[in-house]
């Protein structure tokens, strides 16, 4: 599964009441300044964000969490 930074990637997260659940953290999309691209440690920090050429890639939860792009 791939989350990545269009307006649908919030449904994933805890922004909005009533989401999938897949990962706790509020995720910011859009951003100008990002995450840090690589692995990333389970559990998530409370606010995850994104720049426009990113994503956030969930491989296996929550051993395989990784963000990549450019």
């Amino acid at each position: 599964m791939v989350i990545g930074v269009s307006a649908g990637s919030l449904l994933f997260s805890n922004n909005l009441d009533g989401n999938l659940g897949l990962i706790n953290t509020r995720l910011d999309v859009h951003c100008l300044d990002g995450e840090k691209k690589g692995k990333i440690a389970y559990p998530l920090k409370n606010n995850i964000r994104l720049t426009n050429t990113c994503a956030l890639v969930v491989r296996e939860f929550p051993d395989e969490l990784e963000i990549i792009g450019e």
